[in-house]
Parts: C-alpha cells; structure tokens; sequence
C-alpha cells in the first residue's frame, strides 16, 4: 500500500504541476478548448483507482490507458485501450480492456459523457484465483488544463461474468496530441510536447 499512496502522491504533484501555466496566464480573446477541426488525436494516461467490491475487500491501484480520439465537429468521441493493477486485503486484480466515451456535453474547459469499458479481469487471493469478463458503465468527466493535457475523473460500475460487480472511482491526467487533419492552428498544437521541442506553447493558453 506504500507504493500505491507514493503513486497517487506524485500524480497529484504532476498535476498540481501542469495547472499552473493555464491558471496564471491571461487569455487574450475566446479559445475553443476542444478545437476546431476534424483531425484526430493519439492519447495516454495515467489514472489513480480506487474499487469497493461487493464480493471483497476494496482494492486500490493504477491504470495505464493509450489510444485515439476521433474529432468530428462537434463531436468528441474515442476509444482506449487500457491496463491496471489493483491490491488491497490480500486480494490483487489484474485487468485489460477497451474503454470507449463520446462527449456529449462541453463547456469552455470542462468536458463531460458517459463512458463504457468491455475487457477482461483476474481476482487472486490465498487459495483462490478467478477470471472473468467484465462489462461497465458509467460517466467521465475532464477539465482541461492546457491545450493537450486533462484532469480525468470518472466513475463506474463494473460488472463481471462471475454474477458480481464493483463500483470504481478514477483520477488521473491525460495527453493527447493531434496526428492527423484539423487546422493549421490545431496543428501547430503538436509541438506541444513535454518532451519535445517548443515548450513555449504549453505555456500557451491559446
């Protein structure tokens, strides 16, 4: 549990991080946060997870997602595949799968949807291991706090091919960089990288 608390430590440093630039920097005129193109976007993240089981012991850990936005105007769908590692009261929960969200409402920097997550779940404690499917449901919501990166939260309930479930709760940051189409202004986004090459504009808010 000391590894799990010193991750959710440095993720709320990172994140704490990552606000300042677009908090302390005055916008000039009106900025669409979600763009305002049709180019799509690659993504990963990094997310914080905490899970109340009906059938056990509550379990925290991390969640490693990657994958691809789809952005039509007006619209904001993606999908992104995922893994994620939990603990807790002598059970450990491995997992992989696919979550897929659409947007249905955005408001300046803050985004909101439902989200559904499909995939594949190992429960072992002493004397026990179980596989199983798992289907959830639930809504995400994010806050973006510069032109590529997010504040995630979401929650769900999931529900395995065992006849149980557990209801989850997630925090994490997200980035996420335009790979095709979208505009010349969209495109110019790309060099915001944190490990590349013009940090200039994450410091942006335009």
């Amino acid at each position: 549990m000391e590894q799990i608390n010193c991750i959710g430590k440095v993720l709320t440093a990172l994140c704490l991080l990552l606000c300042v630039p677009g908090t302390i920097l005055a916008e000039t005129g009106p900025v669409n946060w979600w763009g305002d193109g049709s180019g799509q976007q690659k993504m990963i993240s990094i997310a914080w997870v905490h899970s109340s089981d009906n059938t056990g012991p509550n379990t925290d850990g991390i969640r490693l997602g990657f994958g691809q936005f789809g952005r039509p105007k007006n619209d904001y769908p993606w999908g992104e595949f995922w893994l994620s590692y939990r603990e807790g009261g002598g059970r450990d929960v491995a997992a992989a799968g696919l979550s897929v969200t659409h947007f249905a409402f955005q408001k300046g920097r803050f985004g909101l949807g439902p989200v559904l997550d499909l995939g594949v779940m190992r429960r072992r404690e002493p004397g026990r291991s179980v596989v199983s499917g798992l289907i959830g449901a639930g809504l995400e919501g994010v806050v973006r706090i510069a032109r590529q990166w997010d504040l995630v939260a979401a929650g769900e309930a999931i529900y395995r091919t065992t006849s149980d479930a557990e209801y989850q709760a997630r925090f994490g940051i997200r980035f996420h960089q335009i790979i095709s189409g979208g505009t010349a202004h969209d495109a110019a986004a790309n060099d915001n990288d944190i490990v590349g090459v013009r940090a200039h504009y994450f410091f942006s808010p335009v």
